[in-house]
């Protein structure tokens, strides 16, 4: 499975908002590019799969010119979740393996941020 815009070969294409069944229950794809153009998160109403977007404590490497995709992609679509939803990131988990969205919030300099500007100057 991959994103519509991804290069990869993969058997399912996916779109923002595109719910997959997997057992019983559904899981809706975000758009969450950034790290790369194609990036995506899963989310199931309880939980947030954010791969390679949102460790805990940090965020995925990124290209230069993908930082205002992946400030919104963070701002813009992890954060509206609520912050109750449990965040589990692919790897490299930091102090802990997971956090609820609202105390990785509190805790995750770059989603402190109040607008780019701001995200931008934690890389200078």
């Amino acid at each position: 499975m991959a994103h519509e815009n991804s290069p990869i070969e993969c058997d399912l294409r996916v779109r923002d908002g595109t719910e997959l069944k997997l057992g019983g229950k559904g899981v809706r794809v975000l758009f969450t590019p950034g790290h790369t153009e194609d990036s995506i998160c899963l989310y199931n109403g309880k939980e947030v799969f954010t791969g390679d977007t949102l460790f805990v404590g940090t965020i995925g490497r990124f290209e230069k010119e993908r930082a205002e995709a992946m400030y919104t992609s963070l701002h813009e679509v992890i954060l509206k979740l609520p912050p109750s939803t449990l965040m589990y990131p692919g790897h490299d988990y930091g102090e802990v393996p997971w956090r609820t969205l609202g105390e990785e919030r509190a805790a995750n300099p770059f989603l402190m941020t109040r607008d780019f500007r701001s995200f931008l100057s934690l890389f200078s």
